[in-house]
């Protein structure tokens, strides 16, 4: 077996320090829950669409109903300081300002 050449190495080293970060058990508890947090965003937004679409067979009310479920996700991209006031996006150092 021949030695592992120099590109070999730095792509092993490169795939150890990718995930390095997982190795701490906070930072990984965490990344875990984010994960399973937005594949349960998903499947609430899938089961949401299919529930609309048996009860109305609308494809109108599916888009109205998933719109409106994705609101308060995507309403602090566009006025985060309004988002913040209104209570919609709660961040642990968010600074308010009085309405």
């Amino acid at each position: 077996m021949t030695p592992p050449t120099e590109q070999q190495r730095g792509r092993r080293r490169l795939g150890r320090r990718t995930f390095a970060s997982l190795d701490v058990p906070a930072w990984r508890l965490l990344w875990s829950a984010g994960h399973l947090w937005n594949a349960a965003l998903w499947l609430d937004l899938l089961a949401l669409g299919w529930l609309v679409l048996e009860l109305t067979d609308s494809p109108l009310a599916v888009s109205l109903v998933g719109a409106a479920r994705m609101a308060p996700m995507t309403a602090g991209t566009v006025r985060p300081k309004r988002a913040m006031r209104s209570g919609w996006m709660v961040t642990r150092n968010s600074r308010s300002e009085p309405p």
